[in-house]
C-alpha cells in the first residue's frame, strides 16, 4: 500500500496544512504521484520535511538468496538470530520472512532499517563455515532418503550445526570413463583436488596417466601389464624395449613414462616398487618415495589426472594396512 494512503500520512499532510496554510498546497495525481505547490521562501523547507517522512514510512523490500544448504542451516540452527535482528530494528518496521521454495530472506522495512537490516543478515551469513566434506559409497545416496536414513539425517542435524545433503549434481570429475568401474569411496584434498577409489578395469579409466608397476625388466606379460598391452598396442611396448635395450633394467625408484597407444590414457608411468622384506628395510618410506615420484613427474608434466594400483602388492608381497 502507498505510504501516501496511510493514516500517518493525513496526519502529516494536515500538520504541513496548519503549519504553512496559504503557503503550501498538496495533492496526488491519478498515478499515485504527490504534487507539491509552495511558495519559494518554504520550498527548500517543505521539501526535506516531506523527505524525511518518505524515508521513514516508507516501507521498502528485498531479497536475499543463499546456497540451499546455507539457508537451511541458518532457518535450522540460527533462525533466533534472524529474529532478534527483526527486533532490534522493530521501530524501522523491520521484518524478516523465509522462504523455503526461494531459499531466500525477505526483508522489508523503512529505507535506514533495511540498510541495517542486510548488514546484520550478511555478516550473520559470513560467519557460516561452508567447509565440506563429501562421502561417497555406492547406494549411500538411496539409503540416506529412506524412513531410516532421514531420522539419522534429522537426529545429526538438530544435534550439530551441519547440514547433510545428497548431491545429485552431476560432476564430470566423476566419470571413470566405464559403467562397469565402481566408485567406493572419495575425498577432497589440498586445493580441490578429488581422490578416489575405484574397483574396475584400470585401462579403461578416463585418466591422462596410468601407474603400472612393473620389475625391472618392464615385463608386460602379466597382470595389469598384459591387459596395457593387448589394448595399448606396439605403440606402448616398443618404448619399453628401447629403453631396457639402452639403459639396461629399470631401477628401483625409477620412472620411465611412455606413450599409451591406443589406450584412453595419454601415457603410462612404469615404476619398480620395493620388494616387502618383513618391514625391516624401510620399505614404507621407499614405498611412500616411489608414489610421490610417480606424482611429481605427472606434475611436471602438467598432467592432471592419474589412475594408481597397489604398487607392490601381489608377488612383491606389500602388506596393505
Amino acid at each position: 500500500m502507498s505510504v501516501l494512503l496511510t493514516d500517518n500520512w493525513e496526519e502529516k499532510h494536515a500538520e504541513l496544512i496548519a503549519k504553512y496554510r496559504d503557503k503550501i498546497c498538496l495533492g496526488t495525481t491519478f498515478l499515485g504521484k504527490l504534487v507539491i505547490g509552495t511558495t519559494d521562501d518554504i520550498a527548500n523547507e517543505v521539501e526535506h520535511d516531506i523527505r524525511s517522512f518518505l524515508r521513514n514510512n516508507s516501507i521498502l523490500k528485498e531479497t536475499i538468496k543463499v546456497p540451499r544448504n546455507v539457508y537451511k542451516l541458518i532457518t535450522f540452527h540460527h533462525w533466533s538470530d534472524i529474529q532478534r535482528i527483526a527486533s532490534a530494528l522493530h521501530s524501522e518496521k523491520v521484518r524478516i520472512f523465509s522462504k523455503d521454495d526461494e531459499h531466500a530472506f525477505k526483508i522489508s522495512g523503512t529505507k535506514d532499517g533495511m540498510e541495517q537490516a542486510k548488514i546484520l543478515v550478511e555478516a550473520l551469513l559470513r560467519k557460516v563455515n561452508q567447509e565440506k566434506h563429501e562421502v561417497r559409497k555406492p547406494g549411500l545416496g538411496d539409503y540416506m532418503q529412506t524412513e531410516k536414513g532421514s531420522k539419522i539425517t534429522r537426529s545429526v542435524e538438530s544435534v550439530f550445526p551441519c547440514v547433510i545433503a545428497i548431491n545429485d549434481d552431476s560432476d564430470d570429475n566423476d566419470d571413470m570413463g566405464n559403467e562397469n568401474i565402481c566408485v567406493i569411496a572419495s575425498c577432497t584434498g589440498l586445493e580441490k583436488r578429488r581422490i578416489f577409489v575405484a574397483v574396475g578395469d584400470m585401462s579403461e579409466i578416463n585418466v591422462e596417466v596410468i601407474v603400472h608397476p612393473s620389475d625391472d625388466k618392464i615385463d608386460l606379460s602379466e597382470g595389469l601389464g598384459k591387459v596395457l598391452k593387448m589394448k595399448g598396442g606396439l605403440a606402448l611396448e616398443h618404448p619399453c624395449r628401447d629403453y631396457i635395450k639402452n639403459n639396461g633394467p629399470l631401477c628401483e625408484g625409477e620412472v620411465l613414462v611412455s606413450p599409451a597407444g591406443n589406450l584412453k590414457a595419454k601415457h603410462i608411468m612404469h615404476v619398480v616398487g620395493p620388494v616387502w622384506k618383513e618391514g625391516t628395510h624401510q620399505e614404507d618410506g621407499q614405498l611412500t618415495e616411489v608414489v610421490f615420484m610417480t606424482m611429481k613427474q605427472a606434475s611436471m608434466r602438467n598432467l592432471k589426472s592419474l589412475a594408481m594400483p597397489g604398487i607392490s602388492c601381489g608377488v612383491y608381497g606389500s602388506v596393505l594396512p
